[in-house]
């Protein structure tokens, strides 16, 4: 939903609010319960899934003989761990309904999951692995264009991937820079306040963080597979299976 849009919608509530709010003043708590305890459930499931995936990101460790090694094994495997961190982080605040700082965490996976496919794609002596290794920041709109080269690489009708992966990064900075839209999702509709009682805190983890962190959660399993895929067939093929089961439509 765009600002003007959710704007005029916020507005437009403000009759059915003060109705609803005088037939049961208790409603809001209510409706913050029914959120909070679909977060919880959403949460066991997602904590679930990351729990598949651990094994994989400990075994990269073999690869990598000493953690100082400046080698696309090494990086990848800081890059998963900090992802797996990451999610555990957004698990605890998304409990807490803080729904805003859990997007900010969501970006950073996408991030550390582009310069995975990156480093994977370019190979040891590329430059940008050494860059990065020195302490220099590497672009995400480099990792987006990488992959949309790698991915369209010998087809005559190239799929918008860049594109794609810009509209979802675009999403996810919304949050992370304090803009106006993100911030419209910290507005309690019932009191007509700041959401100090998180209220639409927990319901956009409900329906937003949430099911974006799941997104994510797939595509650290697809990640995890490309990196597999040249290293340990074995390992590639589990973890088809694991994503072949985690996007099957639940019941």
């Amino acid at each position: 939903m765009g600002i003007r849009a959710h704007k005029a919608l916020l507005v437009h509530q403000e009759d059915e609010i003060a109705r609803i709010l005088g037939s049961d003043p208790e409603y809001p708590l209510k409706e913050r319960e029914s959120d909070r305890l679909a977060v919880s459930m959403e949460i066991a499931e997602l904590r679930g899934l990351l729990d598949t995936c651990r094994p994989y990101v400990a075994r990269i460790k073999s690869l990598v003989a000493k953690i100082s090694d400046e080698s696309v094994e090494t990086a990848s495997y800081l890059l998963f761990c900090q992802a797996i961190q990451h999610f555990e982080a957004i698990f605890l605040l998304a409990a807490e309904g803080l729904s805003i700082q859990s997007s900010e965490l969501i970006r950073s996976i996408c991030e550390a999951l582009d310069l995975v496919v990156l480093f994977d794609v370019e190979g040891q002596s590329h430059s940008n692995l050494k860059k990065w290794f020195d302490g220099e920041i590497i672009e995400n709109r480099e990792a987006r264009d990488s992959a949309h080269r790698f991915m369209n690489e010998g087809r005559t009708d190239p799929v918008p991937f860049g594109e794609l992966k810009a509209g979802i990064y675009a999403a996810l900075s919304k949050y992370s820079h304090m803009s106006y839209a993100a911030l419209l999702e910290s507005i309690d509709v019932y009191a007509r306040d700041f959401d100090w009682h998180r209220l639409a805190g927990f319901h956009y983890a409900k329906s937003g963080s949430l099911p974006f962190a799941r997104e994510m959660v797939h595509a650290m399993i697809i990640t995890l597979k490309q990196f597999y895929l040249s290293r340990d067939q074995k390992s590639f093929r589990e973890l088809d299976k694991i994503y072949e089961s985690a996007v099957r439509p639940r019941q």
